[in-house]
């Protein structure tokens, strides 16, 4: 089973990787999501499995947290990034 590391990014939906949305209780327990909402998103390192995209892994004040799959129905995909994450033409 390959590992691999790779950075999420916390929105104001979840936990992004891989186009899927993930949460933790830690997230929600210190509020990521609102803090994301009010300030935009933020980056997490995450581990994953290459096998299966149910669970990962995010690393979080030195402490490896394990995140669950949101199911398609709980998210969408409107996420705003900064203006300087943005292309410009």
């Amino acid at each position: 089973m390959a590992k691999v590391f790779k950075f999420a990014l916390i929105t104001s939906k979840g936990i992004l990787l891989n186009n899927l949305m993930y949460t933790c209780s830690k997230a929600i327990k210190e509020q990521w999501f609102h803090h994301a909402e009010l300030y935009g998103p933020s980056l997490i390192p995450a581990i994953y499995s290459t096998e299966t995209t149910e669970v990962i892994k995010v690393i979080h004040d030195g402490e490896v947290l394990i995140a669950n799959m949101l199911p398609a129905r709980a998210f969408s995909f409107n996420i705003i990034l900064p203006i300087n994450d943005r292309e410009t033409s």
